[in-house]
């Protein structure tokens, strides 16, 4: 779930899916939910419930604890590729 493109949207139907550690990754990525539960540790404890999203920053870890009956969305996107000042407030 982590290409290396300068924008790419991607969607997931997941049945059910365990802990996978991701670590941290070079673009950042919003993740949408909607249909399901998704469970991660992104700094924290976090729940995602449909209609719900999260944006995890470039070099953020993370990992998935669990999820089921999901409907997600991804969009990653780099944003050295895009000429984003990484360091602005709206980043």
């Amino acid at each position: 779930m982590h290409p290396q493109h300068t924008i790419c949207l991607e969607h997931h139907t997941i049945e059910k899916i365990g802990p996978e550690i991701h670590g941290s990754q070079t673009e950042n990525i919003l993740v949408v939910v909607k249909a399901g539960h998704l469970k991660m540790h992104h700094i924290e404890l976090i729940e995602l419930t449909p209609n719900m999203g999260l944006l995890i920053p470039s070099g953020a870890a993370h990992s998935i604890l669990e999820g089921e009956n999901l409907d997600i969305w991804t969009v990653s996107f780099c944003p050295n590729c895009l000429n984003l000042n990484e360091s602005s407030p709206l980043m």
